[in-house]
């Protein structure tokens, strides 16, 4: 399912237009969607959602509760395995309320062109921990990971054994994180793929 959620379109018109084929629906992509859109009323009604590709509407209201329901879809779908909250203006608190205590198998995770620091590194341990992480990519390009943000991410993807595509683009990390990182991963065995371009690395 692709659609537009603007003002024109409410959760209960989709909810009809997807009701008589919603079990052969595996992916759900929403653009321009509402600060306070409740997706976990759509996702709910896709038992064999698959893939959650979501454009909020920016700039998000600070006021509100940002996100509703997504958490909610990412721990009750039961084959989800692939989302993409690409430029949805993500920081590092929204990061750790998503991911906060979050079980699931996801394969893919695109968070990139956010505002993800090297605090909200943090949150993503969960996700990567070599005793629970299913994660096979991660895009987190584009955000404000920087040096200590890289360090710390080598630390957590040390014992990974999943991952095997890390995006890093464009995250002001300099050589003393990237250093760092590259010392990590080589106790890692199976991250294979791995882009640091436009970073400000050197060249030795």
């Amino acid at each position: 399912l692709d659609a537009t959620s603007g003002d024109k379109i409410s959760t209960e018109n989709i909810i009809e237009k997807i009701k008589p084929f919603a079990d052969h629906i595996h992916t759900l992509r929403l653009r321009s969607v509402a600060h306070n859109f409740p997706i976990d009323a759509i996702a709910s009604n896709l038992p064999n959602l698959t893939k959650l590709d979501l454009k909020y509407r920016l700039p998000l209201h600070k006021s509100f509760q940002r996100f509703p329901g997504l958490k909610n879809v990412i721990e009750l779908s039961p084959f989800l395995i692939n989302v993409a909250l690409k430029d949805c203006d993500i920081n590092d608190k929204d990061l750790g309320i998503l991911l906060d205590g979050v079980d699931c198998s996801l394969l893919h995770l695109d968070l990139s062109h956010n505002k993800i620091t090297y605090n909200g590194v943090a949150s993503m341990k969960a996700l990567l921990d070599s005793s629970a992480s299913t994660l096979v990519t991660l895009d987190v390009s584009g955000n404000k990971i920087g040096n200590e943000g890289a360090t710390e991410l080598g630390k957590i993807l040390e014992l990974n054994d999943t991952l095997m595509s890390l995006n890093l683009r464009l995250n002001n990390i300099e050589d003393e994180g990237g250093n760092d990182l590259f010392s990590s991963l080589m106790k890692n065995a199976t991250l294979t793929k791995i882009n640091m371009a436009a970073n400000k690395l050197g060249t030795d």
